[in-house]
């Protein structure tokens, strides 16, 4: 049973993950993004890329955010504990840009971490209500 609530939680986790970064880069955030990195971004997405990316990043929210929350019964630890995940990655990107490429924009490196915050949040707690309900 705890292998089928793993794996409705990893698919919540990836649906959840994706669909909410393309609404935010692709439409709510595009313009922001395109006006501080227009000249660093190519003419098209590598869309295996961002694949993979999806893939990895949700298995890594579901071991170290949601199925200790799962195990725990709680909504608020995956919330809290995807929040803190999403700080600490985003934040490494970040930072990392800030502190080695020309001309990184301060501005976009706090919204972007903000942004790690709130969709890794959103993740863990999509997986965590995945794995209560559907089994």
């Amino acid at each position: 049973m705890l292998s089928k609530n793993l794996a409705a939680a990893y698919v919540a986790s990836v649906i959840t993950l994706a669909g909410m970064d393309l609404l935010w880069l692709g439409i709510a955030a595009r313009d922001f993004y395109q006006n501080r990195l227009g000249h660093l971004l190519g003419k098209e997405v590598h869309w295996w890329a961002a694949g993979i990316f999806y893939a990895l990043y949700a298995a890594g929210v579901l071991f170290f955010a949601t199925a200790p929350a799962i195990e725990k019964y709680s909504l608020v630890g995956a919330a809290l504990r995807g929040g803190l995940l999403g700080l600490l990655t985003y934040a490494a990107y970040n930072l990392t840009n800030l502190a080695l490429l020309k001309d990184w924009p301060a501005d976009l490196a706090a919204a972007d971490t903000l942004w790690g915050i709130i969709i890794t949040s959103s993740v863990s707690m999509a997986g965590f209500l995945a794995s209560r309900r559907l089994f």
